[in-house]
């Protein structure tokens, strides 16, 4: 049976209210099934199932991946043939007779940061090679030492390591001498950072922990966005696509929209428009500012084959004849190359490139863009 973690119950959507892990209450993808983890999961490889979908389905509002969930299973698990990942969190037990490692992360804040760090440098092991159990919260040296005082001989006896983000620079002294004392390798992920910033600002540090955390425009922002992305995903309210800070247009299964779904987390106001042969786009992409919108273009192989497979799963193969006819995907293609380059925009070709990799490209182009235009005006202020 796979190690299941303790995790406190979670707030998540209004379809699984109060969910935890262990609590044998989980609903999955709107069906009424109940049971534990390891079920769930298998049934997510049977299904195969995306793993941020799955994510998704148990109340997982951020597509960046910070969930516990993504912690504790790694980037991408394999759950093909039902099979359930190993992989233990904060306050589990630990199987230590395997060969893994056992990554302490601690913090004076949440630990979010470090353990999203770990959580990226484990993916690049066999998962289940290493293992993460945080201390956050942390205000005293003192707990540092209760800490790993209380941990089992196998435990201590263990491949360890720490690693850190602590902004009070004497807490952060005191942690790394008592690592020291206790001989556990330990990385300061954040201390190095605030140095060298001070450094290039002439400035001290705030050295208030969980600064980032806080309600900010940023928070409010990103909320904002995250409901425009809802009202104006697949072609919805085009009346309204003027107020979109980009716009994406593109055939079908060419990323739209959960490419709209991370870029509304980012905090652009995004809207999607769909592009289908006999079907008129809607008149308001012509009113809309071409450095705002980006067109979304797939090999033919890649589409075809997604659209298959795609309707193979919604048991709808005989319509796969024509949505997934390699001739039928040309065409479209074809059909809305001609729109994008009428509208003037960006083109991106999305094939092979994760989510993030094409938004970024969108980031860089919009961020370019602003800033091109702000020098631009500042010399029309200066009259030059």
């Amino acid at each position: 049976m796979p190690l299941l973690p303790s995790l406190p119950t979670w707030q998540t959507s209004p379809s699984w209210p109060n969910v935890s892990p262990n609590s044998g209450n989980w609903g999955f993808l709107g069906n009424k099934k109940k049971g534990a983890p390891g079920a769930l999961l298998r049934e997510a490889g049977s299904r195969q199932l995306n793993f941020l979908r799955l994510l998704t389905a148990l109340g997982c509002r951020e597509p960046c991946c910070k969930c516990r969930l993504y912690e504790w299973f790694g980037p991408n698990p394999d759950l093909s043939g039902g099979s359930v990942p190993k992989y233990s969190f904060e306050g589990e037990s630990i199987d230590y007779a395997r060969d893994c490692a056992v990554i302490h992360v601690i913090s004076d804040s949440l630990g979010e940061t470090a353990s999203s760090v770990v959580t990226a440098a484990a993916a690049q092991f066999p998962l289940g090679d290493v293992h993460i159990k945080r201390l956050p919260k942390l205000t005293h040296v003192r707990q540092v030492i209760d800490y790993f005082d209380s941990l089992s001989d196998d435990a201590k006896n263990h491949p360890t390591a720490v690693f850190h983000t602590i902004v009070d620079p004497s807490l952060r002294r005191e942690v790394r001498r008592e690592l020291d004392r206790l001989e556990i390798p330990s990385v300061d992920l954040l201390g190095p950072g605030i140095a060298i910033l001070s450094s290039l600002t002439g400035k001290e540090p705030a050295g208030v922990p969980g600064i980032n955390h806080e309600a900010d425009d940023r928070y409010f922002r990103r909320i904002e966005s995250m409901e425009f992305f809802v009202e104006h995903d697949d072609g919805r309210n085009p009346q309204e696509l003027d107020l979109a800070d980009i716009v994406l247009i593109g055939v079908s299964r060419t990323s739209k929209t959960p490419l709209s779904m991370y870029l509304a987390f980012m905090g652009y106001k995004v809207a999607n428009v769909p592009l289908a042969l006999g079907v008129e786009p809607p008149i308001e992409l012509e009113n809309v500012d071409p450095s705002r919108i980006f067109g979304l273009m797939s090999t033919t192989d890649t589409l075809v084959s997604i659209r298959t497979r795609r309707l193979s799963k919604d048991g709808a193969s005989d319509y796969a004849a024509s949505y997934a006819d390699p001739a039928e995907v040309v065409a479209e293609q074809a059909e809305a190359r001609k729109l994008m380059r009428h509208l003037g925009c960006m083109i991106i070709n999305t094939s092979g490139k994760a989510v993030e990799e094409t938004a970024n490209d969108i980031i860089n182009q919009i961020e370019e863009l602003k800033r091109i235009r702000a020098e631009y005006a500042a010399r029309e202020a200066a009259g030059k």
